[in-house]
Parts: C-alpha cells; sequence; structure tokens
C-alpha cells in the first residue's frame, strides 16, 4: 500500500478475522522519521480498513488526513480520503472529501468553518464540487447569546451572574436590576464563580484560567501563577477563606 504522505507515520495494521483485535503500534523502518504519526485503523467488518494521518499541534494531535480503503477479494482499492486544515491556533477551518478516480484523489465535497472572535463557530458552509468548480450548498450562521452558567452571593446579599459570553453580572438588589461588571475582564466566557469570606470574587473562565475581584466586580485581575489549565469548570473556596 503507497504511503501519500511523507509524514512521521506510526502503522498500525490488523485484518479482523471474527474478532476485534488490540491495535497496537510500531514504527515503519522505511519511512522517514519526522513529527507525525500515522495510524490504520481498523473496522468490525474485514473488508475495509482506515488509516489516519496526523500532526502534532500545540499539546496533542489533531487529525489531518484519514483514508479508507476496501478489500476487492485480493488487493486493497482506495475509496474516500477525507483531509483536514487547520489555522495557527489549531481551529479546524476546512474538512475537504474526495473520491478515488482510478489513479488520483477527486474533489467530491468540503466545509468550510469561521469563528468569532471568542473563537466559537461562527459560520459553517458546505460545497459541492461541480465541473471543476465549488458551488455553495448551504451554509448555518450560529447565534451566541449570553447564556448564565453559575451565581455567587457574598455575605451582603450582592449576587453575581457568570455568563458564558457576556462576562459577569452585578444585582445589589435581589435580581429586580443587573450591570454588567468586566473592566480587566479579557475573557467573557464565565463558567464558575466563588466567593470567599472576605467578599473576594473569583471567576473560572474558558480558556483564560482565574480572574479575582476585591471590590465586588468593580475591577477584575487574572490570577494564574502556577494552573496549568485555562479552562475552569468550577471553584470551590477553603472554609478558612
Amino acid at each position: 500500500m503507497k504511503i501519500l504522505s511523507r509524514q512521521i507515520v506510526l502503522l498500525v495494521l490488523f485484518l479482523c478475522v471474527g474478532i476485534q483485535p488490540q491495535v497496537e503500534s510500531q514504527i515503519n523502518p522505511d519511512l522517514e522519521i519526522g513529527l507525525s504519526p500515522s495510524r490504520i485503523i481498523p473496522s468490525n467488518a474485514s473488508d475495509e480498513i482506515k488509516k489516519m494521518n496526523m500532526k502534532m499541534l500545540g499539546d496533542g494531535y489533531l487529525i489531518t488526513e484519514y483514508i479508507r480503503q476496501d478489500w476487492n477479494g485480493s488487493i486493497w482499492l482506495n475509496y474516500l480520503r477525507e483531509t483536514y486544515t487547520y489555522d495557527n491556533t489549531e481551529k479546524l477551518i476546512e474538512r475537504l472529501w474526495q473520491l478515488w478516480n482510478t489513479s488520483f484523489w477527486e474533489n467530491h465535497s468540503r466545509t468550510n468553518y469561521l469563528y468569532t472572535e471568542n473563537n466559537l463557530v461562527d459560520t459553517v458552509t458546505y460545497q459541492d464540487w461541480y465541473e471543476n468548480n465549488w458551488l455553495n450548498d448551504f451554509r448555518y450562521v450560529f447565534s451566541y447569546g449570553p447564556s448564565v452558567r453559575s451565581f455567587a452571593i457574598n455575605s451582603v446579599g450582592y449576587v453575581f451572574a457568570g455568563t458564558y459570553g457576556g462576562g459577569v453580572f452585578l444585582s445589589t438588589d435581589n435580581g429586580a436590576n443587573w450591570t454588567q461588571i468586566n473592566n480587566g475582564l479579557t475573557n467573557n466566557l464565565i463558567n464558575s464563580l466563588a466567593v470567599n469570606s472576605m467578599n473576594y470574587v473569583f471567576a473560572g473562565t474558558y480558556g483564560d484560567g482565574v480572574f479575582l475581584s476585591t471590590d465586588d466586580g468593580a475591577n477584575w485581575t487574572q490570577i494564574n501563577s502556577g494552573l496549568t489549565g485555562d479552562i475552569v469548570n468550577c471553584l470551590e473556596i477553603n472554609s478558612n477563606n
């Protein structure tokens, strides 16, 4: 089977014979050494095999290529290829489908992704390949309104609402009125809130760690020293604080 990519490749090859095998990895000595592993993953049936090429991005691997081949009784035949393209922040921007046409991969369809400034999917466009041109098929446009993810109440009865998309809001009259309080808060995707005994407010964000306010949310400061994860889904206060 010809390897179509010159990336670093790890090969896992099994033919399923009535049982589900354990997938193992081995280095192919015939391939150049690099940083992009490839895996061949068996299906549950014996007439199909799938290969995935991946590349190292950031702290993990992202799939860049998927190839499906079918067994015709004597040899493996190419059938379908999917390729994935990412931007420099590792967001998927294009997914391309191609079908094997005797001696080359022929375009079939593709999906393009656009994102908001908060890295949320904004637009997904589907296109079909027709007479050597990409034709629009349909498109999804996403709208994000702030949704409340968390609440916290301090010792004087101030209520804080953490929203996903709108930052933090404060009510000093039991929720009758709300004021947005995001000064210094560089991320408005708030997953969690907590208040300690000194009425310090902590906000856990999606993507920028934790922020602290010592003045009822009027000002925020990022406090991530030693924090290895930047997605904070929950916060809990020590009883002594």
